[in-house]
């Protein structure tokens, strides 16, 4: 390599050796700060509506471990498919469970609004790792807990109580720290 050619691109050698000690969100120019790891976590979930919940979450989830603080939006809604996933499972046992015909139809109705969100989810989970599609991860997480609101609804037009209560309150307060995860990569 010839000398001049080597001065030409030193400055861009010298770019390539130092771009990996330093992590962007490419859209918000936003550094890694703190870096990934539990000072990450707890920083992200500080302004949470939650924050026990938020942390407790996201300290379990070894994806969230590794993210910096304006890359908790992934994780953050891979953690709410789960929960929704999970809950349209316990759906399905006490629809076979149960033998009262008004309150399987009322579970049957809650599993339809579970399969909807969870549909959105995997699109939510794919749209949270581009900021230009946040708002679409976003959506899906507001709508989550709107779902999981709406099946407690189904139960109290019918006047019975819900056997899904304990799980859809869960959805709720891990729709709006979603939410809240998500706003913060926004700003």
């Amino acid at each position: 390599m010839s000398s001049v050619l080597l001065r030409r691109l030193a400055p861009c050698l010298l770019l390539l050796l130092l771009l990996p000690l330093f992590v962007f969100c490419e859209e918000t120019e936003k550094e890694c700060h703190p870096g990934p790891g539990e000072d990450s976590v707890e920083a992200e979930c500080r302004d949470t509506r939650n924050y026990d919940l938020c942390y407790k979450t996201l300290m379990a989830d070894p994806d969230a471990l590794r993210a910096c603080a304006v890359d908790m939006s992934p994780p953050a809604v891979n953690i709410l498919l789960k929960n929704v996933t999970g809950t349209s499972k316990h759906t399905l046992r006490l629809i076979q469970e149960t033998t009262d015909p008004t309150t399987r139809e009322c579970l049957y109705a809650c599993n339809k609004l579970y399969k909807n969100v969870i549909h959105d989810l995997k699109v939510a989970v794919e749209a949270a790792k581009v900021y230009e599609t946040l708002d679409v991860a976003e959506a899906a997480a507001i709508n989550t807990g709107d779902n999981a609101t709406e099946c407690e609804n189904v139960f109290k037009k019918r006047r019975i109580a819900s056997p899904l209560t304990p799980w859809n309150h869960m959805l709720i307060e891990l729709s709006g720290v979603v939410d809240d995860i998500i706003s913060y990569a926004l700003v």
